[in-house]
């Protein structure tokens, strides 16, 4: 996945002085976001050896918010209690924490504030913002949508988004500096088409539970074309918060190979379509108890996030989820599906294919 956050304070590193810093911050309602390269307390789990204790009395540890009330307060904790000390005020704090997220750079922008390049950036919180506010007047146009007023939301109508979806607002989901990188790695470097701008808008209100398993597996081609070398990518981006059970597409990552497997068990070249698609997803057990949610306990959520294997080919289902200015890039051949929203805020995100550039392109 790539991301790139941005937020009126940024800090950089998740320790002890971070997180206290995080404190006082969501104490006066400041936005803001803690970037950790590693683990939050990554020093004290790695650096320190095991009989490491404090040299000062444990009454003298006060983080905001959190001072020591043990049994034991002129003794002197050890490693593994500092370090349960130290977890207890991070869940405590619970800081918009981006660990595993490393700080490349900063500079300072002409505009004022700072450009922040981290490990995983795509496109900006910024440009996201933009494109709901298109999306928002799009919808207020067609069906006197809005987002303070999700009371309306009920009933509303399948909404048209084919006259926005060539907007240039929608550019940054491929025109930014980490997807083409990923695109040359798969592609090669001029391998792939520049597309023009705009997206696929994916956008669902929150409907009534409970959630089910959706049966709609689908590729967005048929099996016409082999799966390697690769002839196209999809991207899955987000414009807004998508959480579990809000939407987000389920992959089924690992089809992309049993899709090459199977179209060469076929008579004939087979196109797109459900007709096609079905037989694939009935192949094998594991892939036909999919089809099934509704008749499976809890809807059949259990299985998002089951992982299995088919002819030594690692399955899984997956679920997206993420914040603004994150993208996933998907092998063209992985079968995937809409999945309910049952959360409380729209589904909002974008999907663009990107194909292989034919020779002489």
């Amino acid at each position: 996945m790539l991301t790139t956050p941005h937020h009126s304070v940024a800090i950089v590193g998740g320790g002890q002085a971070g997180l206290s810093l995080s404190h006082y911050l969501s104490e006066r309602s400041i936005d803001h976001v803690v970037f950790e390269k590693h683990r939050a307390m990554h020093v004290w789990r790695t650096q320190r050896w095991d009989n490491f204790c404090l040299v000062t009395p444990n009454w003298q540890c006060r983080l905001p918010g959190h001072e020591y009330r043990g049994s034991e307060p002129h003794g002197f904790m050890r490693k593994d209690e500092i370090i349960d000390y130290l977890d207890a005020f991070k869940a405590a704090v619970n800081a918009p924490l981006r660990e595993g997220v490393a700080v490349r750079r900063v500079a300072p922008r002409g505009q004022g504030g700072f450009a922040i390049d981290t490990s995983d950036g795509a496109f900006t919180a910024d440009q996201a913002a933009a494109m709901r506010h298109k999306m928002w007047q799009h919808a207020e146009h067609q069906a006197g949508l809005t987002p303070a007023e999700p009371e309306a939301w009920a009933g509303s109508p399948v909404l048209n988004w084919q006259a926005l979806s060539h907007d240039p607002v929608f550019r940054p989901l491929a025109d930014n500096e980490s997807v083409p990188d990923a695109l040359d790695a798969i592609f090669e470097p001029g391998g792939w088409r520049r597309s023009r701008p705009g997206a696929q808008i994916l956008f669902s209100l929150p409907e009534p539970g409970p959630w089910v398993l959706p049966d709609d597996w689908h590729m967005d081609c048929g099996f016409e074309q082999p799966s390697w070398p690769v002839p196209a990518v999809k991207l899955f981006a987000f414009f807004g918060e998508v959480g579990p059970r809000g939407g987000g597409t389920l992959l089924l990552t690992g089809t992309h190979r049993l899709v090459d497997r199977y179209r060469e068990g076929l008579p004939a070249p087979a196109g797109a379509g459900r007709r096609n698609w079905l037989p694939f997803m009935r192949h094998h057990p594991w892939l036909a108890r999919l089809l099934d949610g509704a008749d499976l306990p809890d809807g059949g959520r259990p299985l998002v996030g089951a992982a299995g294997e088919i002819d030594g080919v690692p399955v899984q289902v997956v679920e997206l989820t993420g914040s603004p200015g994150d993208v996933v890039v998907t092998h063209h051949h992985v079968f995937h599906t809409r999945s309910p929203n049952t959360a409380t805020v729209p589904r909002l995100m974008l999907g663009k294919e990107i194909r292989r550039a034919e020779e002489g392109q």
